[in-house]
């Protein structure tokens, strides 16, 4: 990844940003899961690629390349895809921000946002991934190398956990905001994914053990 370098405003500017993808990306995720359906009903745009013979060693978000893509390369790939609502693209030297559709029905939208640096997208952020769940991430990136999981109790005092997936080969995160009581599952609905890790100390990170197994991921 290319070095940061950028200024005090603009890491307080950047930070802020990311307080308020969070959440976002939390009080989305709160909805009843009765209202989403079942990750079954929808197909799901090929958005995402980690597929390193793309150049996508990182992520790849709409083809777009962290660490390698130019903001003009950026707005041409954008320009280009159909799941991107062009008329909600905001661009300014530091960040390129739109909304797009996960899924082929456009019922649901999702905010992308991508931090430039000397000109090249050096992260990506994005938040109301809903339709993708867990097993989304996990089939196109493999297993992850970490989770940190907390449990909590949602409406009506509902057992439910929040976790983030840790690929740090990647530097890249999957966070889901209220899933399964019992520990991560493959249909759990995805809250935000990003890279630099910014999700890095809100829980205790442990080995990934597969699905399940809250008790041990909640253990000191």
């Amino acid at each position: 990844m290319i070095p940061i370098t950028t200024s005090p405003i603009k890491t307080v500017r950047k930070n802020f940003l990311r307080f308020t993808f969070v959440v976002l990306a939390f009080t989305s995720a709160c909805a009843s899961p009765e209202q989403l359906g079942n990750r079954e009903d929808y197909e799901l745009n090929a958005a995402f690629s980690g597929d390193s013979a793309l150049g996508c060693d990182l992520i790849c978000w709409s083809g777009i390349q962290v660490g390698t893509t130019s903001r003009a390369q950026a707005l041409e790939l954008i320009g280009k895809a159909s799941w991107i609502d062009q008329s909600t693209l905001e661009s300014s030297e530091d960040t390129i921000k739109v909304n797009w559709f996960p899924e082929t029905t456009k019922k649901l939208r999702s905010y992308a946002q991508l931090n430039l640096d000397a000109g090249i997208v050096d992260s990506i952020e994005i938040t109301g991934v809903t339709p993708f769940t867990t097993g989304d991430f996990i089939k196109l990136l493999g297993e992850p190398n970490e989770i940190g999981l907390t449990s909590w109790k949602g409406l009506r005092g509902v057992g439910l956990t929040s976790y983030v997936l840790y690929y740090t080969s990647r530097s890249f995160e999957v966070y889901v905001a209220a899933g399964s009581p019992d520990g991560p599952q493959p249909n759990d609905f995805v809250s935000m994914v990003g890279t630099e890790l910014i999700f890095q100390g809100q829980a205790v990170q442990k080995p990934w053990l597969g699905y399940g197994q809250v008790e041990k991921y909640l253990a000191p």
